[in-house]
Order: structure tokens, then C-alpha cells, then sequence
């Protein structure tokens, strides 16, 4: 069944399950919003897949739409699928353009791999593109902060740690509390050895909008002043200050300008947060700066 056209023209945002679709989602948003319009979700999917496809994909970016108040749809836009990547692009761009002639869209947002391929633009719309590398597509991935204080964590676990407990191991009545701290800090040091030599280095990027890896200042509804810093999951447990990306709050954050003000859906109530200012990043060691 084809989408019915709405009376005002639509803003569509082209949504994947990939990284940036929360950024892609909330760029949308923004002149859906200001022109009173409706905005669409359109998220590609291959022929047959099943209707949680599409619900996976609009989970992931309903906290970033729902925190600037827009009202919004989502509908899919099926393709045939295709082994050859390229084939299966195309297929792509072309079930996108015919959802936005069916809709009669105004806009559509998506990223800019996207607008640089050749395809059937429907006549009169216009095409914005949004920066991939807000949020890194592929992880893990360390800011240099949190790297630098993984392999401190790291260095003690082995300097120290093991080789404090090494010789405990040997004595014929060990203690089996010693025994477990021993294989526990060995278990930990091996996954963070693991992780600093698979995790790629998060590159800095200025710009006007939070990004993964800012440090931003922010206003709550009530008053409160914070600090947070937007990381992998793997780091955010490193102090109190980094905040997982895939959190309510970073998830409104990313993509805001300084001023915006965003809605934070909680647990015990959606709340505000307006970003101050979006810093420069503090936390180098300092013997490499």
C-alpha cells in the first residue's frame, strides 16, 4: 500500500541502523519543526524483511526526534536486495526516490556518501546532506583521554597487581581469595590488552554541533551545571565526567548546537538540557601535548 500524500510537504529523513542516523534524524528535525511540517523516517530496507526491522531502526533515533517536540511517521522504503554492493545502491536510491515522490517530500537529509551518487532526484527536492563521523560507524573507538587512562590501568594491573600476586600463586597453601584476585586481574588485563589493540583513535573534529568525544557543558531543567564527556561504552565507566553515547543524554546531545535546548526522556521523567558550550578537548596527557 502506498503512503498517503500528506497536504503539507514532508521532511524526510533517510535513517539506517547506522551511527549516524541519530544525527541524520535530528538535522531533519530541526526544519520540519520551524516550517511546521510533518517529518517522515524512511528507513531502506531489502525486500521481506520483517516489520522489527524498521522498528530496531526507529527505536534507535526516536529519543533524538522526540526531544526537539516534532511530530513524526516512519515508512519504509523497500529494495531488492543485490550481492553486488553497488547494484544493491542503486536499488536503494531508487526505492528512496520513489517514497519521496509518493509523499511529495520538501526536503530529505541524509548523509553525504548519499548525495555524492548519481540518481533520479525527484523534481523540486531538495537534498541536504549531514557529515558522516559524528559518531564513529565502527568501534570500539578510544577519545585520547580515555585510551591514556585505560593503559595506565593497564600498566598497573601488570606492574603491580600481577606481579604482587605472582608469588603468592606458588606457595603450596595459597589462599584461594588470592587465587581468584590473581585470574581476575588476569582476565582484566587481557581484555583491555585486546581492546587498546583493536580500538581505533577517535579523530577531533571542530565544529558548531556535539560530536562524539566533546566535553560539553550543559544546563539542566533544574538549574544544575554539568560536564559531560560523550565516549564508546568502554570508557564510560573511567570517571564521572564520560557518559556512553548510546545514553538518553548523549543521544539528545549529539548534533545539538551550543543554545539548543533538548528533551531527555528518563526513567522518572523526560527532562531538559540545554548545551553552554561545547570545549576543546582537556584531558591529553600533557607530556604529548
Amino acid at each position: 500500500m502506498n503512503p498517503v500524500v500528506p497536504r503539507v510537504r514532508p521532511v524526510v529523513a533517510l535513517v539506517t541502523d547506522g551511527a549516524d542516523a541519530v544525527v541524520v534524524a535530528r538535522t531533519a528535525a530541526r526544519p520540519a519543526l520551524r516550517r511546521s511540517e510533518p517529518l517522515v523516517l524512511a528507513a531502506p530496507l531489502p525486500q521481506g524483511s520483517p516489520p522489527g526491522d524498521l522498528r530496531a531502526v526507529v527505536a534507535r533515533v526516536r529519543p533524538a526526534v522526540e526531544s526537539l517536540g516534532v511530530p513524526w511517521t516512519a515508512h519504509p522504503a523497500p529494495y531488492p536486495g543485490s550481492p553486488d554492493p553497488d547494484r544493491a545502491r542503486t536499488r536503494l536510491l531508487s526505492a528512496v526516490g520513489r517514497l519521496t515522490r509518493q509523499l511529495g517530500a520538501s526536503t530529505l537529509v541524509t548523509t553525504d556518501d548519499l548525495t555524492a551518487l548519481r540518481w533520479r532526484r525527484p523534481k523540486g527536492l531538495v537534498v541536504v546532506s549531514v557529515e558522516r563521523g559524528v559518531v564513529p560507524a565502527e568501534g570500539p573507538w578510544l577519545t585520547p583521554g580515555g585510551r591514556r587512562l585505560l593503559e595506565q590501568r593497564a600498566r598497573v594491573l601488570r606492574e603491580e597487581t600481577l606481579s604482587g600476586l605472582a608469588p603468592l600463586i606458588g606457595d603450596s597453601g595459597r589462599d584461594p581469595l588470592v587465587v581468584e584476585q590473581f585470574e581476575r586481574a588476569t582476565a582484566e588485563l587481557v581484555r583491555l590488552d585486546g581492546l587498546l589493540a583493536e580500538a581505533a583513535d577517535l579523530p577531533r573534529r571542530a565544529g558548531g554541533r556535539v560530536v562524539a568525544g566533546d566535553l560539553v557543558h550543559v544546563e539542566l531543567s533544574d538549574g544544575q551545571r554539568v560536564r559531560v564527556r560523550l565516549v564508546h561504552p568502554v570508557e564510560a565507566f573511567l570517571d564521572d565526567e564520560r557518559i556512553s553515547c548510546e545514553s538518553p543524554l548523549a543521544r539528545a546531545l549529539l548534533g545539538a548546537a551550543v543554545g539548543e535546548s533538548v528533551l531527555v526522556p528518563a526513567p522518572h521523567g523526560t527532562y531538559a538540557a540545554r548545551v553552554l558550550e561545547i570545549a576543546e578537548e582537556p584531558d591529553r596527557d600533557p607530556a604529548t601535548a
